[in-house]
């Protein structure tokens, strides 16, 4: 029932804003947080997680090499700048628009940026926008849970 909701939210966004050009796509996503045992076991399930607010940071494609990590496995140096920034709600939901291309997207945390996962080539959580189109992107933000 949540993902229809969640669904039928993203369509609606989708509908209510247009893409700004006609290169435009929309990224509509929402972050998750989870933490502690995700170890499943009798009777016990991984968690869902919980949606959360962060600072959603859109780089062009960035290589995991060309960045620095803390222990944590949190970049700390990422080369060049975000092409846009957008603030996720309180129950992690987002919507940007962004010219059509190919992005990697990462979250603001504390002590650094997030990226959990990777393309073969090492590039760091990549979407690609296609112009006239809405992208679904679900980040779960794990660094501090045990799997």
């Amino acid at each position: 029932m949540k993902i229809a909701i969640y669904i039928a939210l993203i369509f609606f966004m989708s509908a209510c804003h247009p893409p700004q050009s006609k290169n435009d796509g929309i990224l509509a996503g929402q972050l998750v947080w989870i933490t502690g045992n995700q170890m499943p076991g009798p009777d016990k399930k991984p968690s869902s997680g919980n949606g959360v607010q962060r600072v959603v940071l859109i780089y062009p494609p960035t290589l995991r090499s060309d960045c620095e990590m803390n222990p944590n496995g949190l970049y700390t140096q990422v080369p060049g700048n975000p092409v846009a920034t957008v603030l996720s709600d309180t129950d992690g939901t987002f919507i940007i628009h962004l010219p059509e291309g190919t992005y990697s997207v990462l979250t603001r945390e504390e002590e650094g940026m997030f990226a959990g996962v990777f393309d073969g080539n090492g590039t760091l959580n990549p979407v690609l926008i296609e112009k006239r189109d809405t992208t679904e992107l679900r980040i779960e933000i794990n660094y501090s849970a045990a799997y």
